[in-house]
């Protein structure tokens, strides 16, 4: 839903949707809000989106999408 209301392509969703189950189970990730990671995905698989624009989407703030962005960027430069 959350690429949907952004207007994402297809290709943007899958490849966000790679990054999140490649790190599904991720002890860094687990117990962090599940719409700041999806978020975060989609911002980095995205060249068109903005912080804000994704946070304010996904209900969650700025920093939260920041953060998640943070880590999952960490977590695939170490894959």
């Amino acid at each position: 839903f959350l690429a949907h209301d952004l207007c994402l392509s297809s290709s943007v969703r899958d490849q966000a949707v790679t990054v999140l189950t490649a790190h599904a189970d991720t002890p860094d990730l687990v117990g962090k809000h599940p719409a700041g990671v999806a978020a975060a995905a989609l911002y980095l698989a995205s060249t068109e989106s903005t912080q804000a624009a994704v946070a304010t989407a996904a209900g969650v703030s700025t920093e939260t999408v920041r953060k998640r962005a943070t880590q999952l960027d960490t977590l695939q430069s170490d894959a």
